[in-house]
């Protein structure tokens, strides 16, 4: 996915390398976002947030495998 970049706004769903999976964005800060999580490995019905993602490591969002 190197070069492909995508404009990052709250409420989107995009690609996170970092994560490996489809992620909500929450906030947007100059060069990093707040995203929010679910599934891979968290309990049914959890979420977690991370905050300090990378503009530059979101992608568009990928359709799921499985």
């Amino acid at each position: 996915m190197e070069g492909i970049t995508v404009e990052v706004k709250p409420g989107m769903m995009v690609w996170s390398e970092v994560l490996g999976a489809n992620v909500e964005v929450l906030r947007v800060y100059k060069s990093t976002a707040t995203v929010r999580v679910w599934g891979r490995g968290l309990a049914e019905g959890k979420l977690m947030t991370f905050r300090g993602q990378r503009l530059d490591s979101l992608h568009p969002k990928r359709e799921q495998q499985g």
